[in-house]
Formats: C-alpha cells, sequence, structure tokens
C-alpha cells in the first residue's frame, strides 16, 4: 500500500498542472459541483438526446459524423435562419392577433320569438313644460299661504314661470327673494316638486288604454317618470329605483290590438311654456332599463301628429353575449356585462350621472332632470340658471376621443369626458315603422272606441307586425384554440416544427431534462459519500 507524507501532502495538492490542454470531461464519474453545473450539464444532455431522436430530419443530419462537415455547417446555418424567421414569424402574428377587434357579432339563425323579447318602454311626453291650469291652482295656493300677501298672484305666477327655464337650461332673470320666499311661506324647497305641481299631469293627457288586446286603466300602466325632457307619462320602465323590481311586459300575440294602445288628448290653450313648438306628441320608445337621456344613441324619437291614429310597427335587434365571455372583464371585453343589477348597469344612467357630476364640478349643483351622483348632491335652482346656460352645450355632448373626425371638432374642445361608461354587451335596440292616417269614425267601430270623442285626439298604437326578430351573438372574433391553430400551421410552414416535434422537445425539455438532472444529483450524492468514507479505510488497512 501507497502513503503520503503529511508535509508533502499540501505541496502536491497546491503543485501547478502543467497539461493546460487536457479536455474537459463530462462523464458521469465526475464531481458536478454547483446547482448551476447539474442544470447546464442535464440540459446538454437532454437537448442532444432530442437531436439525436427528433422526427426533425434536420437535426439528425446535423449531429451525423458520417456526413461531410461543410454540408452539415450549411445545414446548421439555413436551420437557424428559418428558426429566426420563424420566431419573427410567431411574434407578429402575436402582435396581429392582439391588436384586432376581440368581439364581433353574428347574426343567428334560430328563430326568436317576440314573446320571449321584453316590450319597449314607451314615454309619451308633451312639449308643456307648465300648464296653465297647474300654475295657477299653485299660485293660489300658495297665496292663501301668504297672510301678508308680499307677491301678488301675477308676481307669484311670473316667478314660478323663471323654474321653467332650468329644463332649457336658459337665462331667465328672477327675484333672488322668491327662493326664500317659498321656502317661509310654502316650506318648499324642492326644485323637482315644484317643478312637478307645475306640470301637465297624465290623468290629463291619457284618455284611454289597452294592454293586450284589454282595455286598461291607464294609470295602472303609465306613471309619471323623470326624464331629460321633463315629466313623462312612462310605461314598462325599469330604470327608476321605485319601478326596479318591476318584471318586464311582454306579448302574447301579433296584430294591433296585442300591443299597446293609447289615447292621448292635449289642450292646446293650456300651454304655458314649452320646450319646442310643435302641434303633435313626442313619443319615446328605449329600452326599459336604460334611462331616457337625449344623445344617448339607443333610444328613437317619433311625432305622433294630433287627431290621427299613429301606428308604430315595432322591431329589434336583440343582442346576447356568449356564454364564454363571462370569464373575462368588462375591461377586457369593452362592453360591460350584467352581473349585478340590469339597472344599475345601465350605459345611459352612466352617462347621466357623469354629465351631473360635471355639472356639479361647474356650477356647484346637479340638473334635477338626471339622477344625481350621491345622495347629498344639491339640486340645481334659480341662482344656478347662468351657469347652466353658459355650459349648456358642455353638458349636451360626449367627447368623441382624440381620433374623432375634424368634424367633430367642436365636440371635441366642449365636450364632457366619460369614457368610463361602458355599452351593456346585451341589448336591445328598438325601432318602430310609423303608419299616419286621419280619424275616420268608421274604422272605430270595437269596444275600445265606444262613447270616445275623437276631437283633438292622437291614438297610438304600438305593436309587432312579425313575429320572429333578429337575434344577434356577441362571441369572440377568435378563440384560444383557433388562434393557436393559426399560428402553429404557419409555424410549421416557415419552420417545419409539427405538433409531435413540439410534443417531443417539450419532452426533453421536461422529464429528460429532469431525469439527467436526478442522475447528476445522485452520482453527486454517491461520490460525496465515497470521499467521505475513504479516510476510514486507508486508516482500517494500516
Amino acid at each position: 500500500m501507497r502513503t503520503v507524507d503529511p508535509d508533502l501532502w499540501s505541496k502536491k495538492v497546491t503543485k501547478p498542472i502543467l497539461n493546460v490542454s487536457r479536455p474537459i470531461k463530462f462523464g458521469l464519474n465526475e464531481f458536478s459541483g454547483s446547482q448551476e453545473t447539474r442544470l447546464r450539464k442535464s440540459f446538454h444532455k437532454a437537448m442532444v438526446e432530442f437531436c439525436r431522436n427528433s422526427s426533425v430530419e434536420g437535426f439528425r443530419f446535423i449531429l451525423d459524423k458520417q456526413s461531410p462537415k461543410p454540408i452539415r455547417s450549411l445545414y446548421l446555418i439555413v436551420l437557424l435562419v428559418t428558426m429566426v424567421c420563424g420566431l419573427v414569424v410567431f411574434a407578429w402574428n402575436i402582435h396581429w392577433f392582439w391588436h384586432r377587434p376581440r368581439l364581433m357579432v353574428n347574426p343567428m339563425s334560430v328563430q326568436h320569438p317576440v314573446q320571449q323579447i321584453d316590450f319597449p318602454a314607451v314615454a309619451i311626453c308633451s312639449y308643456n313644460i307648465i300648464s296653465r291650469s297647474a300654475l295657477h291652482d299653485y299660485a293660489k295656493y300658495i297665496y292663501s299661504l301668504d297672510t301678508n300677501h308680499i307677491y301678488t298672484m301675477n308676481e307669484i305666477k311670473q316667478n314660478l314661470l323663471t323654474f321653467g327655464a332650468l329644463h332649457t337650461r336658459s337665462e331667465a332673470t328672477f327675484d333672488p327673494r322668491f327662493v326664500s320666499y317659498l321656502e317661509e311661506v310654502a316650506r318648499e324647497t324642492n326644485v323637482t316638486n315644484i317643478l312637478y305641481k307645475l306640470s301637465p299631469k297624465c290623468e290629463s293627457m291619457l284618455v284611454r288604454c289597452s294592454w293586450r288586446a284589454q282595455r286598461t286603466d291607464c294609470q295602472r300602466l303609465f306613471a309619471t317618470r323623470l326624464a331629460s325632457s321633463g315629466f313623462c307619462c312612462i310605461f314598462n320602465s325599469r330604470y327608476s329605483r321605485v319601478d326596479r323590481n318591476n318584471p318586464p311586459r311582454k306579448v302574447n300575440m301579433m296584430g294591433q290590438d296585442a300591443g299597446l294602445r293609447v289615447v292621448v288628448r292635449e289642450n292646446g290653450d293650456d300651454f304655458t311654456l314649452v320646450r319646442r313648438p310643435g302641434d303633435d306628441v313626442e313619443v319615446d320608445i328605449f329600452d326599459g332599463i336604460q334611462f331616457p337621456t337625449i344623445r344617448a344613441g339607443i333610444f328613437r324619437f317619433y311625432a305622433a301628429a294630433r287627431n290621427a291614429s299613429v301606428f308604430f310597427k315595432l322591431n329589434v335587434e336583440a343582442q346576447e353575449p356568449a356564454s364564454s365571455l363571462q370569464h373575462h372583464s368588462d375591461e377586457w371585453l369593452g362592453c360591460s356585462l350584467a352581473r349585478g343589477a340590469a339597472a344599475a348597469r345601465s350605459w345611459s344612467r352612466c352617462v347621466a350621472r357623469c354629465r351631473a357630476r360635471a355639472a356639479l364640478a361647474l356650477c356647484g349643483c346637479a340638473p334635477h332632470t338626471l339622477p344625481p351622483p350621491h345622495a347629498t348632491a344639491r339640486v340645481c335652482s334659480l341662482e344656478h340658471l347662468a351657469c347652466l346656460a353658459k355650459h349648456k352645450e358642455k353638458l349636451s355632448f360626449l367627447y368623441p376621443g382624440d381620433a374623432a373626425h375634424e368634424s367633430l371638432s367642436e365636440e371635441r374642445q366642449d365636450s364632457v369626458w366619460c369614457a368610463h361608461c361602458r355599452v351593456g354587451c346585451a341589448r336591445r335596440r328598438y325601432s318602430a315603422e310609423l303608419v299616419t292616417s286621419p280619424h275616420t269614425p268608421l274604422l272605430f267601430l270595437n269596444r275600445f272606441f265606444k262613447g270616445l270623442d275623437l276631437t283633438n285626439t292622437t291614438i297610438i298604437s304600438i305593436y309587432y307586425e312579425k313575429e320572429n326578430q333578429r337575434l344577434y351573438l356577441l362571441d369572440t372574433s377568435l378563440r384560444w384554440y383557433e388562434v393557436f391553430a393559426a399560428i402553429s400551421s404557419q409555424y410549421v410552414f416557415v419552420v417545419g416544427f409539427t405538433v409531435l416535434s413540439i410534443i417531443e422537445f417539450l419532452y426533453h425539455l421536461t422529464f429528460r431534462w429532469y431525469h439527467y438532472y436526478m442522475l447528476h444529483v445522485r452520482q453527486d450524492r454517491r461520490l460525496r459519500n465515497l470521499k467521505t468514507a475513504q479516510p476510514n479505510n486507508k486508516i482500517n488497512n494500516i
């Protein structure tokens, strides 16, 4: 047995190695050292095994030492260039698919009967803001409460008329003491209540109504609700808090009698302050969950002639989101899914509140025709008329975006930014084809018109003429597997990779790499145990 003198051991260890050209060995019998070395060696062996056993002919040809070396080198360069081109094509496809429209609307071939569609909300609005009879009654009531008679009846009427300017947002001269006078005498400071008392009532406008071929009391069908046009008689509305739990109404048959029929009469002598001159009735058709506001893009405003029968032949375009969209956020979709209360996620209501917040920031108050941004928001009164008139255009337009056409330059400079409001992914777009016919007594020989005076009236009939309506499905333009198929097919064409070769590569990059890494770990552990046990064996031999 050969031994080494302990005094000479350190000199032998620190002896420099003269043969520096000796190649480095990567065999399993050598100690691998750090974890980084084990990872590098195991990866090298896994990739060599992949190249030797891959279904891609190019990899096996490059490692085949029997082939000429120049040809193998040229083939390696060509292979690297094609792989780089494939990666560029892959990156370009990812960029193109990411920036293309994510959603698309597909027409459905299935039948969509109107029995399954909500009947639209119908608003009958008068151009008359302040009724002459209502003004006289309210002024008489205030005058009776004032024992000192600070204002005369005519002065009270003139001051009450100035409240109508809050509808049109126009400047008007008013007595600043009159607001304090109302608060002291009538105990009334709510502008909305004052204008409601001055507006014409639905009981005086709606003469007779029928729904689904049955004559019904108009008060059971219509309710006075506040819209951007003022106080209107609205049917089937669900945007207000008091109506939010009401189920939507639907028809069960087609034809004039199966829909909504209303007889409207207005007294022209009762018009005291109007929104615009007109000898007709304003009829608005919209989705019941949407807030009826002007310039919302989802409402249809029609003018029904007086002393005539106006037939509204309804058409609806229903859009439903695909079930797969429920897994995406509203930011990704660009539209809003009704995951909560549908009315709370109304786009028009969001826009109306956005405009109310803009008015609150500019004038310190929110208009009474818009939903308040919060419960403590102050409602605009007479002292805010000048500010509302100054910013009338700004509060009417929405910012069209930086990329808008140059014809919208005025809207870009003077508008309200409401980009956070998103339209609903599920929506109903109602429209109507109007047919107007003068009153002919011979045509009204049924029980609904029995004993009805048709003088100065408008008969409005809203119904479906066709049973099946158009249905659209909102879905993603390309699903993930379609994107994967499109990208992989181009990648196979450029590089030559197939699904089998990709699976082989992933297999060697995971399982085989881990296999070789564990071999190195076990080999290192075995060598470490041998080196630890070697001094004890030497002592026993001695």
